[in-house]
């Protein structure tokens, strides 16, 4: 009787270890049939040139308008694109305030600005790799009722816009590889979430680059981000911090004293309050009050020190004072 319930037990056991490895074998070769059947798969040996347009109008300051285009150039294919141009050809009446241009490999850029035909910007790639995106992004200003004009193209041909919702049956050999790679991008970004919060305390927005502008002195600069970012989504109690700050920094003082009330006010615990009392401190040393700032200093670290001591590291107004984490 112990053999045959040993002998059952073995062909349970062999039967389950066959399932297991007939699903994954299944699965494997369902994903490398989907990859390599793709007009932009792994054998295709063809470069696919597609892009995509993200254009934003209607960033608006008491005198002027202002817009922002970005344009994302990718080889989804398998083989090297030559010469690779994005092409943008804005509106009588605009003008560009800043425009970037890269590679995710790192090569540069070429780019040329006609202004004889008024806001034209020639921006050119001279290869783009498997599986490489070429970026463009464009800040500018005055009105535009329509579209720039964009188009993208290599020596043999322009690229295919992705903008649109094409309809496509799917089927398992679909499903299986975008849920894997749904429940990676699940992971890396709930990941690089913590990440990011625990080294800035703070959302991921124009304020942040804001505030970087502020320790480095460059003030208009900032002034403008943030009311670019008021118009965009409003203040929290860090932006309000930041632009008493960049007020202050500028002449305003008035204003700068109730952006303070507000952002005290509002930033009565935590890590916000430790960057207004941070904030009222970078100020005092501006004016040349780098004593009656070291209380302020000494208050912020002992809310959120680890923060704290980051941003003065990169303070040029800390280091005008001599201010040390040796020092608190």
């Amino acid at each position: 009787m112990a053999i045959i319930e040993t002998s059952r037990r073995g062909v349970s056991r062999e039967i389950t270890i066959n399932i297991v490895v007939g699903l994954v074998v299944a699965i494997v070769s369902g994903i490398i049939i989907w990859a390599a059947t793709r007009e932009d798969g792994w054998f295709s040996g063809k470069e696919k040139l597609t892009y995509r347009a993200n254009y934003i109008e209607g960033f608006q300051s008491i005198s002027k308008r202002y817009g922002f285009l970005e344009v994302v150039l990718r080889n989804s294919g398998r083989k090297t694109s030559p010469t690779s141009r994005i092409f943008i050809k804005f509106s009588d009446g605009t003008t560009i305030i800043e425009r970037k241009a890269n590679l995710s490999s790192g090569l540069p850029v070429t780019e040329t600005d006609d202004k004889s035909k008024g806001a034209v910007i020639d921006f050119v790639a001279p290869i783009l790799a498997a599986g490489e995106e070429f970026t463009t992004s464009i800040l500018f200003e005055g009105a535009q009722s329509v579209r720039p004009e964009i188009v993208v193209k290599n020596d043999n041909g322009l690229a295919e816009e992705n903008n649109s919702k094409e309809n496509k049956s799917i089927s398992m050999l679909t499903i299986v590889p975008i849920v894997m790679a749904l429940v990676c991008v699940i992971l890396t970004y709930i990941f690089l979430a913590n990440v990011v919060r625990k080294k800035l305390f703070v959302q991921q927005s124009l304020n942040n680059t804001a505030f970087l502008f502020l320790q480095k002195k460059m003030v208009n600069e900032a002034v403008d981000l943030l009311r670019n970012e008021l118009l965009r989504s409003g203040f929290s109690q860090y932006e309000l911090a930041n632009y008493a700050l960049a007020l202050g920094l500028s002449g305003d003082h008035s204003s700068s004293e109730r952006m303070f009330q507000l952002a005290e006010w509002w930033a009565f615990k935590g890590h916000a309050k430790a960057v207004v009392l941070y904030n009222k401190a970078t100020l005092m040393i501006a004016q040349g009050n780098a004593e009656d700032a070291r209380p302020l200093v000494t208050a912020a670290l002992r809310i959120s020190r680890r923060p704290i001591l980051e941003y003065m590291e990169i303070s040029d107004y800390m280091k005008d004072a001599g201010f040390k984490e040796a020092d608190f």
